[in-house]
């Protein structure tokens, strides 16, 4: 497992690699999270937060295995569990990080929409760290989300994993398929060096 892991952070490190110079790259991105919220105030409680994403991460190489990135997006999150109700919102951000071969920092502002399970309308914002580790492929985030009700406010922090699907497809399609043997260029035998 531990060879496995360490052949994929190679090969997505080497997919990123790009010549100084190299023109701009658009990626497809599909995350998928899973996640706790901690609510603090009047209505503090612990809760399940998963989420889903689609957009696109706009590549701006700079060296050889960096590069910054920008990081549009829309997707969906759910929190199961508060007191004052779960809650739905749709989410809308540009992140703007910075990658680093199989490292990437980036800060990822969001605008929030959405319902509690009571029916309540909810919207607000989420600013969030996220760490990149194996080229983008995985995550780890830290947010704080503010969410305005007719009924009052709430502050949430939220502490997710992520994995994009989008980027593994993309890293994928750019490794392309495994070099063929060339026939000609067969090891010598004993027999063969003997002639």
């Amino acid at each position: 497992m531990k060879h496995h892991l360490a052949s994929l952070v190679a090969a997505a490190t080497l997919a990123l690699a790009q010549p100084a110079g190299a023109a701009a790259e658009v990626w497809a991105s599909a995350r998928v999270t899973l996640g706790v919220g901690v609510s603090e105030g009047s209505q503090r409680g612990l809760a399940f937060a998963p989420g889903l994403s689609a957009g696109v991460k706009l590549y701006l190489p700079t060296d050889h295995d960096r590069a910054w990135w920008l990081n549009p997006d829309l997707g969906v999150a759910w929190t199961r569990g508060y007191a004052f109700g779960d809650s739905t919102v749709g989410a809308v951000g540009v992140g703007v990080g910075h990658q680093w071969g199989a490292t990437a920092l980036s800060w990822q502002p969001r605008a929030l929409y959405g319902a509690r399970g009571d029916g309540a309308e909810v919207w607000g914002v989420r600013n969030g760290l996220r760490v990149g580790l194996v080229a983008g492929l995985l995550d780890v985030e830290v947010s704080h989300q503010f969410l305005r009700a007719a009924d009052g406010d709430a502050h949430e922090v939220l502490f997710s994993v992520g994995a994009d699907i989008g980027q593994l497809a993309h890293l994928l399609t750019r490794l392309g398929p495994a070099p063929r043997p060339d026939p000609s260029q067969r090891p010598s035998t004993p027999r063969q060096l003997a002639r």
